[in-house]
């Protein structure tokens, strides 16, 4: 299939890749979708995950902007803010077992990429933003200040449900307290990383400079809305950016590695394992210059042939999805919008480049998207924590935003 023929039927399927939904949630419907005032997009158009999931939508939405639908990216927006409002956060995905987590807060910046947003809207989401940020600041804040992915006691069925479902994706044997295992798993799950190795079994421990550089994003965007909607309130929301940032410079910034890294509050360990968490604070503009050139020297742990890996390469009994040779679009991403927002082009054009061949490659043989790819070999990652069925949501997304990235450079 000739390459523009590719980036049409890609672009049309991801338009079209649409779910609504109109359900109401109540006690009685045990494991349903929650209604939602839009059409929303799903990942996948085949037999599973047919629920709207938070951060997937963030990359999905990259690529409908960038294509021109920015009338669903906005339709996708309206719909994470009526679950905030609903729910005081948005959840991991729009069904009520995810009630339990949310996922990385990437509201903020999804509102501020939607082109033309009208006064009536922003001020909505403004609303949302606020309610978000509580949940955070509430449920998830260390006493330094610092936000970690959630522990949080989980109830009984919880436990029940997921006390084998670390040992089945990962390998390694539980915790020996099944609700602290099983409140690490959800950990794990609400980082969207699930599962890495970056946190050594104790997700809830860590200060993750990904989390941190989101929610630093979400208090500046706060200020930015607050200026227009609430003007007295513009200068705390920067001071508790300013707060965080500060903060992550002392807490999460290694300066041995130079870089910013997963870091535990009860130890003050930093993780062993180097990241691509680490470019989150370049990605939103908190790192310096020099701090954004010490990370640079970094990427080598992570590039290769066919894109980026989530984690550096290390030796593990375990197996994680979220490491090494493991591929995912939402990662290609984040370092390319890191090194381009410090002026480093080439490296950002190479790694785009990188990735549209992995995509446009493995598709010639299997004519499908896939979730994840292996960037070591340029295969499709079908398999790793569980059968993954072909998949279009941020991958065509990330594709398609790549794709005309370098067709203008």
């Amino acid at each position: 299939m000739k390459k523009q023929e590719l980036f049409d039927r890609i672009a049309k399927e991801l338009n079209a890749c649409l779910a609504y939904n109109t359900e109401d949630i109540t006690p009685e419907n045990g494991d349903t979708f929650f209604g939602l005032p839009k059409p929303y997009s799903v990942p996948t158009p085949g037999d599973c995950f047919h629920e709207m999931y938070y951060w997937d939508t963030y990359f999905t939405n990259i690529g409908l902007i960038a294509i021109g639908n920015a009338e669903q990216a906005k339709n996708n927006v309206e719909d994470i803010a009526s679950m905030i409002d609903r729910f005081g956060f948005m959840p991991n995905g729009s069904r009520q077992r995810y009630l339990k987590h949310s996922q990385p807060p990437f509201f903020a910046q999804m509102v501020r990429e939607l082109p033309d947003l009208d006064d009536a809207s922003a001020k909505r989401f403004y609303e949302a933003m606020k309610k978000e940020h509580a949940f955070f600041t509430k449920n998830r804040t260390f006493p330094n200040g610092l936000a970690h992915y959630g522990y949080f006691p989980p109830e009984a069925d919880t436990i029940e449900s997921r006390l084998g479902h670390w040992k089945r994706r990962t390998g390694l044997d539980p915790l020996p307290d099944p609700a602290m295992e099983v409140g690490n798993y959800l950990s794990y799950c609400e980082s969207g990383w699930d599962c890495n190795p970056r946190w050594e079994k104790h997700g809830f421990q860590y200060a993750a400079p990904d989390i941190n550089s989101l929610l630093w994003n979400l208090e500046n965007t706060l200020a930015l809305f607050a200026a227009k909607f609430e003007p007295t309130k513009a200068d705390e929301w920067k001071a508790l950016a300013q707060k965080r940032k500060d903060a992550m410079n002392a807490f999460l910034w290694n300066e041995k590695e130079g870089c910013f890294m997963d870091r535990n509050t009860e130890t003050g360990a930093f993780s062993p394992v180097f990241s691509a968490a680490s470019f989150y604070p370049l990605y939103f503009g908190i790192a310096s210059p020099e701090q954004a050139a010490k990370t640079l020297k970094k990427l080598p742990l992570l590039e290769r042939k066919w894109g980026i890996m989530p984690c550096e390469e290390v030796e593990t009994e375990a197996h994680f999805q979220w490491g090494a040779p493991t591929g995912w679009p939402c990662i290609q991403w984040m370092l390319i919008g890191a090194l381009e927002n410090y002026g480093y082009h080439a490296d950002a054009l190479r790694v785009a480049q990188k990735y549209v061949d992995l995509v446009e490659s493995v598709e010639a043989r299997t004519g499908q998207l896939w979730e994840k790819y292996d960037v070591i070999t340029g295969m499709a990652d079908e398999g790793a924590e569980y059968q993954t069925p072909p998949m279009m949501g941020w991958t065509a997304g990330i594709y398609l935003k790549c794709k005309l990235l370098l067709d203008k450079n």
